[in-house]
């Protein structure tokens, strides 16, 4: 294990362990501590009006910084390493990641260093394609509620996440240890790739329309405060399609890396397990404030959960 595998299986045994309280003693949890891992309309405000804890929450609608550092950062290292397959030149920033991978040099394994150039080349676009996507739905389409908060711990792990995202893609080429920076053409053709690809596109499809099924919900509404079920697309089978295809989206780029890739998949990890905490607390809100919320429709993964 790396350094950069340890950070991401780090936080998701943190993450983990914020499921395992909600779903076993929530209520006995002190509401300042509940605030670190609630957000949006089920974030509860009882028990720390008045309290510091209030100075540290944020509006919901910073949710878009996210994707505008996600999307500076993501067109910044791939701008870098363009140049880099095309002239055979050393990776500017190859000398840090490898330093970053060897923090804890003693659990360092020779078996890293494994993923080609054109396999990196194509998981940063398309986490390009993401993170400019997701930008432009905040900017033009997503209808934030005025009153939503976030907490200040959560928005610094995502202005935290969508700074390493593009480094950890780039924490296991094999351009790193050899020096082998070749790109071929032929390279991207693969089985793998098209299937990433295509999932990719699937995935992307469906959380764009299930955003703007959402925004729908608010259409007209000057408060922007109120909140309807929604229905269509995903929302028919789960009540957070959209972080569903968000990890289908990860585990996309996951195909393009390979298994040998591990910070990836202790990434993955890490994404499902908070997307799913997050759709479990949607689930239980929309349960509670309507009546009419269908019974047979699951937090995030269709019939299971």
């Amino acid at each position: 294990m790396d350094g950069f595998s340890l950070i991401w299986a780090s936080l998701f045994i943190i993450v983990l362990i914020q499921s395992l309280c909600y779903v076993t003693c929530h209520q006995k949890i002190p509401s300042w501590i509940r605030t670190t891992y609630e957000w949006g309309k089920f974030l509860h405000h009882d028990g720390i009006s008045g309290s510091f804890t209030v100075k540290l929450l944020l509006p919901k609608r910073y949710f878009t910084h996210f994707y505008w550092i996600g999307s500076i950062f993501t067109l910044f290292t791939l701008s870098m390493f363009i140049p880099v397959c095309n002239k055979q030149k050393a990776f500017l920033f190859a000398p840090l990641i490898i330093k970053l991978k060897n923090v804890f040099g003693y659990l360092d394994s020779p078996h890293y260093y494994t993923i080609r150039a054109s396999s990196i080349f194509l998981a940063l676009s398309m986490l390009s394609i993401q993170t400019l996507r997701r930008l432009y739905e905040c900017l033009f389409i997503s209808k934030f509620s005025q009153i939503s908060k976030i907490h200040l711990g959560h928005y610094l792990l995502g202005i935290f996440f969508y700074m390493l995202v593009n480094i950890t893609i780039i924490s296991d080429g094999s351009f790193l240890n050899s020096g082998d920076y070749s790109f071929q053409v032929l390279d991207l053709l693969t089985g793998t790739n098209t299937i990433g690809i295509c999932t990719f596109y699937w995935a992307s499809l469906h959380q764009h329309r299930c955003h703007h099924i959402l925004a729908q919900l608010r259409r007209g509404d000057s408060s922007q405060d109120s909140y309807k079920i929604p229905t269509g697309d995903w929302f028919n089978y789960v009540a957070c399609p959209h972080y569903l295809s968000e990890i289908i989206i990860y585990l996309s780029i996951g195909f393009i890396l390979s298994l040998k890739h591990q910070s990836w998949w202790f990434l993955l990890a890490f994404i499902s397990i908070m997307l799913s905490l997050g759709a479990v607390q949607t689930s239980k809100w929309y349960q509670k404030n309507f009546s009419n919320y269908p019974k047979d429709r699951r937090a995030i993964i269709p019939y299971i959960l």
